[in-house]
């Protein structure tokens, strides 16, 4: 039968519902003129015998149909078929496998018969020819458009014969639907364990598509290998194919291939790793295989990461730490979570530990770097914790503390490294100073930063000391101070240190000027005038600056005044002398008329006396000035130095005669001349006499840590302890520890006993 002839079988001027066609449904399809008329009558009647006639020409229509249908399968499975009316095709499935359910059963095993025979004859040579193409992008795309062609063949026939599909056999214990026949006909073919040359020379292209991939995406097109793949999970229903091909080993050896080239090249190693596992693992799950994914992702980091751990991390960690790279690092350790869990290990310890060790490196740079630059690294150093800090929080899969500590013990343990201790220490005081002097002040900002850095010394006490040698510098001299300001500083570390030595002496400091602006700030000596009355053991030791001196009688009389106050204030101010004599410690502002307009110079008692000598006279040679002033002759000449400098010129010289020079004048508006030997001088001093008290901080320190812990000590016991605690610190003196011991007890943080051996401590 031609095609012409086919395509019109079943046309309109055809019979198409088989009009009284017997069925093996029931006794018979009777015409509509007869079922009307048992309807009407309402009369149970048996139906008519069929006639020989019509047996031969029932017969005949089933032969034509079952013709009709054996050429349709053959011109779907032979690639035509197209323009075939599939709805008409499927009414005469149905019609003939409604007549006899043999008649269905014969077409059903006539369509699967001819699915066998046309894989066998024709598409089984197609598919091996296309995968022994020399190319192996080419082999992938004809070998799936070999299949795409057979799977629309099949998907043309089951949509044809869709009656014999789904009600025979889709529920047929030992038969397939028809597209399912025909594609694990070819998955069996191509992938089973009877297959080895078919299967072996798909692993082969897989493994070198793969291969090319994962080095270099842009040398092959990565569609055809995806293509491939995915073909691979449609056609193993069963999921077993992967197994019997073992296609996670042969995709991971790829990576123990290539992991030695890629380490050559450290910032893109977890790239190529992290990015090419991370594609793979997508299409494993894409092909339904979310088991063999995980077990791949182990054998890959089996064969590159963990293969040698401590080289990868050392040398290759550093681009993860990025924080645009934490999702990465993410699922690093997330693998390798899992992966320690298979082999009882703990890789993350040692990520955790190189992580540390890359801050460690960073800071330490960076250290350097602000040394080289001038640049003060406090902030930097806050800057760099913070980064860090964002890296930990974006980690997925795995909790951010052990990370978070890393950060801060790695920091703490470059900060307070013997080389770099000191010098973090000086530029923690600069820092501090900086923010004084600077004209745009964020006190919250500031004091994040200063307790950040605060928690990451180890060396608290030293820090401390330091800070309150700085603290001392701006309050006795007057300078950068902003009471307020320092004293929500000195709360917010104290605050960290908490009860003890550590931070005592700012306490005290602070109080001592609080108790001055409450007591003092309203005493009334004629001029503005804030004295500060301290307590000597409370301020860190100072350099003493003293000289006799002959006072203006309006500085005399304000001592005068506020001492005659002070006495008379208190019984026990009887008993206590009040010291003027050290002149770096008097800040006086005086107020001066220039020419050109008035002008605040702020100068220290000496200056001061010097200047006001002009009050009264126009011009005065040395010698007058000394028997004036009383100021020994060698400090008199630094005085009239730092007065008549080419910077500051507030005194003019004429040959033997000195003049206050009323021309001056400067932009702005504070003038501060300094004499900057005695200043240098003064620092030198305080820095050395403060490290002594450094050390004495740290032996009262320690001795109060441990009788805390211990309740109570044998006197003997307490000095080894803390003997032994110090010594790596440097040598310390028995004398020095009993001293403080005693210290401490006059103090009450412990008393004796009453055999006097034993130290009780007071909570």
């Amino acid at each position: 039968m031609n095609k012409e002839s086919l395509l019109s079988f079943g046309a309109k001027t055809q019979s198409s519902n088989l009009d009284g066609f017997p069925s093996h449904l029931g006794c018979g399809v009777l015409a509509p003129s007869q079922r009307n008329i048992i309807t009407r009558r309402n009369v149970n009647k048996r139906a008519k015998s069929v006639s020989e006639d019509d047996q031969t020409n029932y017969k005949r229509v089933v032969e034509d149909k079952r013709n009709y249908l054996h050429n349709v399968v053959q011109i779907i499975l032979s690639g035509g078929g197209r323009d075939l009316p599939v709805c008409e095709i499927n009414k005469h499935v149905t019609a003939l496998a409604n007549y006899k359910h043999s008649e269905q059963a014969r077409l059903g095993d006539f369509v699967l018969n001819a699915i066998d025979k046309t894989f066998k004859d024709t598409v089984q040579q197609k598919a091996w020819n296309a995968l022994n193409i020399d190319n192996g992008v080419t082999a992938s795309k004809v070998f799936v458009e070999e299949f795409n062609s057979w799977n629309a063949n099949l998907e043309l026939l089951s949509k044809a014969f869709l009656y014999l599909d789904r009600v025979y056999l889709l529920s047929h214990p030992k038969k397939q639907p028809i597209q399912e026949h025909g594609l694990r006909l070819f998955a069996e073919t191509c992938l089973g364990e009877d297959s080895e040359h078919f299967r072996l020379i798909i692993e082969k292209l897989i493994k070198s598509m793969h291969s090319t991939i994962i080095e270099d995406p842009g040398l092959i097109d990565h569609k055809a290998f995806i293509s491939l793949m995915r073909l691979i999970g449609r056609i193993d229903f069963d999921k077993t194919y992967v197994s019997i091909m073992g296609l996670e080993k042969v995709l991971s050896s790829n990576y123990y291939h290539w992991n030695s080239s890629w380490m050559q090249s450290p910032t893109t190693y977890f790239d190529k790793v992290l990015s090419n596992l991370r594609n793979d693992i997508l299409l494993f799950k894409q092909m339904g295989y979310n088991e063999t994914a995980a077990t791949f992702a182990r054998q890959v980091l089996r064969h590159t990461i963990i293969t040698d751990l401590s080289k990868v991390l050392s040398t290759c960690l550093a681009p993860l730490l990025d924080t645009t790279r934490s999702t990465d690092l993410g699922i690093l350790i997330k693998y390798l979570l899992a992966e320690g869990e298979t082999v009882n290990a703990d890789y993350v310890k040692e990520v955790i530990y190189y992580f540390g060790m890359h801050i460690q490196a960073e800071s330490g740079r960076t250290l350097e770097s602000c040394s080289i630059s001038g640049k003060n690294p406090i902030p930097e150093l806050i800057k760099l914790r913070d980064r860090y800090f964002d890296v930990c929080k974006n980690l997925l899969y795995v909790n951010a503390d052990k990370f978070e500590f890393e950060v801060r013990s790695a920091l703490s343990k470059t900060i307070s490294s013997a080389d770099n201790q000191n010098f973090c220490l000086r530029q923690f005081s600069k820092y501090c100073d900086s923010f004084f002097k600077s004209k745009e002040i964020d006190i919250d900002a500031f004091i994040s930063t200063l307790i950040a850095f605060f928690k990451l010394t180890e060396n608290k006490s030293k820090l401390l000391s330091n800070y309150e040698r700085d603290l001392s510098k701006r309050l006795l001299l007057g300078r950068n101070f902003n009471f307020s300001m320092e004293c929500k500083i000195v709360e917010s570390l104290l605050s960290e240190v908490g009860e003890g030595v550590d931070g005592s002496k700012l306490k005290y400091m602070i109080g001592d000027l609080r108790r001055c602006y409450d007591e003092y700030s309203h005493v009334n000596v004629d001029i503005n005038f804030f004295p500060l009355v301290l307590q000597k053991s409370n301020w860190p030791d100072v350099p003493k600056h003293s000289t006799d001196i002959k006072l203006p009688e309006a500085l005399q009389h304000a001592l005068t005044t506020f001492t005659d106050y002070y006495v008379r204030s208190n019984k026990k101010h009887k008993y206590q002398q009040l010291d003027w004599t050290n002149y770096m410690f008097h800040q006086l502002t005086l107020s001066v008329h220039f020419d050109k307009g008035p002008k605040d110079l702020q100068v220290n008692l000496l200056q001061a006396t010097v200047i006001l000598s002009f009050s009264e006279i126009d011009t005065i040679t040395f010698k007058e000035l000394h028997e004036r002033t009383g100021i020994d002759e060698s400090l008199l000449h630094k005085v009239v130095s730092s007065l008549s400098s080419t910077k500051f010129p507030l005194l003019r010289r004429d040959g033997e005669r000195f003049a206050f020079n009323f021309t001056f004048w400067d932009k702005a508006q504070k003038i501060r001349p300094p004499m900057s030997k005695d200043k240098e001088n003064a620092i030198t001093e305080a820095v050395k006499k403060a490290e002594k008290r450094i050390r004495d901080d740290e032996i009262k320190a320690a001795v109060v840590r441990n009788m805390k812990a211990n309740k109570t000590m044998l006197y003997p016991e307490l000095i080894g302890q803390v003997l032994m605690q110090l010594k790596s610190e440097g040598e310390i003196s028995v004398t020095d520890m009993k001293k403080a011991v005693e210290q401490l007890i006059e103090q009450e943080y412990f008393k004796r006993s009453d055999d006097g051996q034993t130290l009780i401590y007071i909570p």
